[in-house]
C-alpha cells in the first residue's frame, strides 16, 4: 500500500503496553522510614558531640548579636520617618541604673510626644550601656548629637554608632 506521498507507506505504528518511563529495574523507590530516621539520629548526635567539644562559650551569644542589630534597625527606621515626615524622630531609652533597659520610638509633637513603635526590651543576659538616652532625628535625617551604645554579651561585645551630621549608624564587633 502506498500513501499520497511517494515513496512512504502506511504503516500502523504499534504502542507499548506500559510506558517505558515506569518501569524501574530498581525496586528500591526511595528511603524507608526507617533508613531517614537512621540519618537523622546519627547527624543529631555529631551535633551534640561537636557543641560539648567546642563548648557553649565558643558559639557566643546570639542575644548580644540580635540586640545590637534590632538598636541599629530601630535608629534607622526613626531617621527614616524623621524623612519621610518632616518631623524629628527619636528613640527613648529607659534606665536603671547605669544600664539602658529597653526604648521607644517617638515622634516629637510637643508637650507629648505620641509612640510610634512598641516598648522594647533588652533581652536577658544582655545590658546596653549609651551616651545618651534620647537619640533624635531631624527631618534632613542628621542626628541631633553623636551617640554610641554598648552592647555587651555573655562573651561578645558590640558598639552602636551613629554620626551626627548624617545620621549614619553602623555596628561594630565580632
Amino acid at each position: 500500500m502506498t500513501s499520497g506521498i511517494e515513496g512512504f507507506k502506511d504503516s500502523t505504528i504499534e504502542r507499548p503496553s506500559t510506558p517505558q518511563i515506569l518501569k524501574s529495574s530498581n525496586p528500591h523507590k526511595g528511603m524507608t522510614l526507617i533508613e531517614l530516621l537512621a540519618v537523622v539520629m546519627i547527624v543529631g548526635i555529631m551535633s551534640s558531640v561537636l557543641i560539648m567539644r567546642l563548648g557553649p562559650m565558643s558559639i557566643g551569644n546570639p542575644g548580644a548579636k540580635a540586640v545590637a542589630r534590632r538598636l541599629t534597625l530601630d535608629l534607622r527606621h526613626a531617621r527614616s520617618l524623621a524623612i519621610a515626615t518632616g518631623v524629628n524622630h527619636y528613640l527613648g531609652f529607659d534606665v536603671s541604673g547605669s544600664s539602658l533597659t529597653g526604648y521607644t520610638i517617638y515622634r516629637e509633637a510637643g508637650a507629648t510626644d505620641p509612640a510610634v513603635e512598641s516598648y522594647r526590651n533588652f533581652e536577658r543576659g544582655v545590658t546596653a550601656t549609651g551616651s545618651t538616652t534620647r537619640a533624635e532625628f531631624d527631618p534632613t535625617g542628621a542626628a541631633l548629637g553623636g551617640y554610641s551604645f554598648v552592647v555587651t554579651g555573655t562573651t561578645q561585645s558590640f558598639t552602636v554608632t551613629v554620626i551626627a551630621a548624617t545620621g549614619t549608624t553602623t555596628v561594630s564587633g565580632p
